[in-house]
């Protein structure tokens, strides 16, 4: 990170956290056992996968299922990829090239999927948790107008796993496409599944700051939701520190208005205050919020011109040193209004180029 973007996330968030603080840290939300209970990390189970150098957080308060979750419901035995940024931060082109690691399966935005998730999780289903909570014993229950056989936090975990999975599908293969009525032999199956198990999943969203979760508070309320129900996660934080081209660029490539004189001056400097407030947010959740074992901190403003700073991240999430990248795939960043569907392709990782287990 360069030195003047360090002394912009240092003196900035010294006051966005002293801002937000006494909001972040009110117990007003957090004055119950159950809701004390649900910030504790998430069950996770130890699969057939070995997660812990992916995960090692996870992995070391990993308890038993409990009784009342779903039959093979384990949280931690898939992993994740998560690309949290900003919008015109070359968040497409760092999503397509994570994706030529062998083993990552990303995929693209999802029009806030964690975040509607999470006001899924706050506005229906943490109330059906404490409704029904784990029983002693389920004979002679009271059964009322509320009542379901009991539901954990690990339960809900899983069925929103799938839910990425299911919008993360693998690569169907062009030989196979025509034929419909394909089916896999005992072996052939065994193997998918064993290459599904394996498989990093992941995706990029730029919309952690949407629906007004725009301080220190909200943002992280949603990262920990995250951490609580992906608990085998890796996270990539992306910022852009030259904000001044970011807005530009935003301006050009998302309809608005063109020039500094047309949206005037003013407007164009509150924009880029937003953005550099959005930075130091996502500096404060990768270093504070998530910590080097969950989470790297990079910026495109640097590694789009020098794309070794990359490898810094391909070694940390335990890749070897042949997928270390040489050139830079670009997605969307031609064109005279910034924006378009500019796309070239990497050479292809040699022969070397594996997954060694995570870093910290």
């Amino acid at each position: 990170m360069t030195s003047s973007m360090s002394q912009l996330f240092d003196t900035a968030t010294a006051t966005v956290v002293s801002v937000d603080s006494a909001a972040y840290t009110d117990t007003a939300d957090t004055s119950t056992d159950l809701e004390q209970q649900q910030q504790q990390p998430i069950v996770a189970g130890v699969g057939v996968v070995d997660n812990s150098p992916w995960c090692p957080l996870a992995m070391a308060n990993a308890k038993p299922p409990s009784k009342y979750d779903r039959v093979g419901c384990q949280p931690g035995d898939r992993r994740f990829l998560i690309l949290i940024t900003t919008g015109r931060s070359a968040s497409t082109t760092l999503t397509w090239m994570l994706d030529t690691l062998p083993g990552v399966r990303m995929s693209g935005e999802n029009n806030n999927l964690m975040g509607h998730l999470y006001d899924l999780y706050k506005g229906t289903l943490q109330t059906l948790i404490h409704k029904n909570p784990e029983r002693v014993s389920s004979v002679d229950v009271d059964k009322n107008a509320w009542f379901r056989n009991s539901l954990t936090q690990s339960s809900l975990a899983c069925a929103f796993q799938n839910i990425v999975e299911t919008i993360t599908p693998p690569l169907v293969d062009p030989i196979d496409d025509h034929n419909t009525s394909f089916s896999f032999s005992p072996l052939s199956l065994a193997e998918k599944r064993k290459e599904e198990r394996e498989m990093i999943i992941g995706f990029k969203t730029i919309r952690v700051f949407n629906e007004g979760r725009r301080s220190v508070k909200e943002a992280s309320k949603l990262i920990q939701y995250i951490v609580d129900m992906f608990p085998c996660t890796r996270f990539v934080v992306n910022v852009r520190s030259d904000v001044e081209s970011q807005v530009l660029s935003m301006q050009k490539g998302w309809n608005r208005k063109e020039t500094d004189a047309a949206v005037g001056h003013s407007e164009h400097e509150a924009e880029k205050r937003k953005r550099e407030r959005e930075n130091v947010i996502l500096a404060h959740i990768a270093r504070e919020i998530l910590g080097p074992e969950r989470a790297i901190l990079l910026d495109s403003s640097e590694w789009t011109q020098n794309v070794t700073v990359l490898n810094t991240a391909v070694e940390w999430l335990g890749f070897s040193r042949d997928c270390f990248f040489t050139e830079l795939m670009q997605f969307n960043t031609g064109g005279d209004k910034g924006y378009d569907s500019t796309k070239t392709t990497l050479t292809p990782h040699g022969p070397g180029c594996q997954y060694l287990g995570g870093k910290a």
